[in-house]
């Protein structure tokens, strides 16, 4: 049970170390490496090998699908091939853990790495604790190994279950508790390995066992989308999905093992067991990819059935598994005010042309109001000391002042007897570019400078009629030409446009170029 600890708290270690090395690089690559199926499964496969974690890599990705970062069809590629890269324990098992005497080199390891962690900082710090982690890990098995042993003399294989449909499945959910209980499949596939290279098991024991970790391992994964976004519980769901269909294939392939062994390796006991596990372990992981790839669409479409959008959710991009990573946290919050601001600018586009006060205007209002404030607190539990991180930060929020702003103005639709021509001269002008606007917002190739600058014009376009308007409409309610009371109510409407035009301007540049210092100044108009 020391062994089986030291080696948990060795893939921890070297989990969160390579995490912190790595930094906003791993990140910007998964982002990077995810624009096509094959990309993001390889990307998939080495991050996991990389962090000897498919949880680790699994949990990063609802957390970027979750924030809109990159697609479902990338997240469950990115999550078929952490099915593969976790295999990769079971070789570092088999052929270095098992193999060689690496405590000689283990030791050092650890020694080394709580030195750079103690003396270092930053990279040079996280890299130490991954350093140390991987000795650990190799101590953990020499421990482990030697604790096996003695099992194996005092317990018979026979008194596991034995061959049968029933029995295997017996053992598939010993291995799914197992790897519940540890946390790690990694370290679950370690310690059955041990025991099978001391003897403790036998080859179909162990590959049932194996099997049944595999399954375990979506269990983190299925905790961490419990009340998140649709995207992290479909991205969960393909990981479970997935796994379990692997699984089939897996138990069809148990009783032809030894055949297996013998083939490949002939000759008088020769055939390594662990090493025939460990291969097992990737053959039923890359078995499952090549099935699924060919209907990986009919796959999406059946994950996306399962959890279906129950429609626009301002915040469905605020996932907590993003909140650690501040970068990542600027961007889901981003795109929520995005979202945000697009509802409002159709609703006020709309009611440009038909200004009634309706039941679907106060709903939308209630949903804006709650969905910044949701933004806000979003952003609190995102903090950063990083300077370029609080300048993201700062645009996002300027971002949600304005539209709290808008949501007011919304909220004080001019009457009807105050809407002048001036007011229908701009309403006008501002429809055409707001209905540009829409479409602009939500092409992800739109160009943010032309948009911010077509927002900018039009806010001072408004402006000078309203300033115009002003000056004129006044002379005239002094010359008795126009009845005073009716200036002053259209001066108020013109205003109202004015200001509201003004924090759609604003609040577009901040969202789109977050952390930017834009022209004019942060006053009310």
């Amino acid at each position: 049970m020391g062994g089986l600890g030291l080696f948990l708290l060795g893939m921890v270690l070297l989990t969160d170390g390579l995490k912190d090395a790595a930094g906003e690089a791993l990140r910007g690559l998964l982002v990077r490496f995810t624009d096509g199926r094959m990309r993001a499964l390889l990307f998939g496969v080495a991050a996991t090998a990389l962090l000897q974690s498919s949880t680790a890599t699994v949990l990063m990705t609802i957390g970027f699908v979750s924030a809109g970062l990159i697609s479902l069809p990338a997240a469950i590629a990115v999550v078929f091939g952490a099915n593969i890269g976790t295999t990769s324990t079971g070789w570092i098992v088999a052929f270095l853990g098992l193999k060689l005497s690496v405590g000689t080199l283990a030791m050092p390891l650890v020694a080394i790495g709580a030195l750079m962690r103690l003396l270092g900082g930053g990279r040079t710090a996280a890299s130490g604790l991954a350093i140390a982690g991987f000795g650990l890990i190799f101590v953990g098995i020499q421990m482990l190994q030697g604790g096996m042993e003695v099992v194996a003399q005092r317990f018979d294989p026979a008194s596991f279950p034995g061959g049968s449909m029933g029995a295997r499945l017996v053992l598939v959910i010993i291995g799914i508790a197992m790897t519940v209980v540890m946390q790690s499949s990694s370290v679950a596939v370690a310690a059955t390995l041990t025991a099978l290279h001391s003897g403790a098991l036998g080859i179909e024991q162990a590959a049932t066992l194996v099997v049944g970790q595999n399954i375990g391992t979506t269990a983190t994964a299925a905790i961490a989308a419990i009340g998140g976004s649709v995207s992290a519980r479909r991205t969960a769901a393909a990981h479970i999905l997935f796994n379990l269909i692997a699984a089939v294939f897996a138990f069809s392939l148990i009783p032809q093992l030894p055949r297996i062994g013998a083939a490949l390796w002939p000759g008088n006991g020769a055939t390594d067991p662990a090493i025939l596990i460990a291969a097992f372990h990737t053959a039923f992981s890359v078995i499952g990819v090549i099935v699924i790839m060919p209907f990986f669409s009919a796959f999406t479409h059946l994950i996306e059935r399962f959890a279906p959008d129950r429609g626009p959710d301002f915040t469905r991009n605020l996932d907590p598994t993003v909140a650690r990573v501040p970068a990542v946290a600027a961007e889901a919050a981003r795109r929520s005010v995005l979202g945000i601001g697009i509802a409002l600018i159709a609703k006020f586009r709309h009611m440009l042309h038909d200004p009634k006060r309706t039941a679907a205007l106060t709903t939308l209002l209630e949903r804006a109001d709650t969905g910044l404030d949701e933004v806000r607190r979003f952003l609190s539990s995102a903090t950063s000391p990083d300077p370029e991180h609080a300048e993201q930060h700062l645009g996002v929020l300027h971002a949600i002042e304005h539209l709290e702003r808008l949501v007011d103005r919304l909220g004080e639709w001019p009457e009807p007897d105050a809407i002048g021509p001036d007011f229908r001269q701009a309403a006008a002008a501002a429809s055409d570019v707001l209905m540009w606007l829409e479409d602009a917002l939500q092409d992800p190739d739109a160009d943010s400078a032309v948009i911010v600058e077509r927002c900018h014009a039009l806010s001072q376009r408004v402006a000078d009629l309203r300033r115009a308007q002003r000056e004129r409409e006044l002379r005239e309610a002094a010359a008795g030409r126009l009845d005073p009371d009716v200036a002053l109510r259209r001066l108020d409407a013109m205003r109202w446009l004015d200001s509201s035009l003004y924090h759609i301007w604003r609040s577009t540049h901040h969202a789109l170029r977050p952390g930017a210092r834009g022209e004019g100044i942060e006053t009310e108009r």
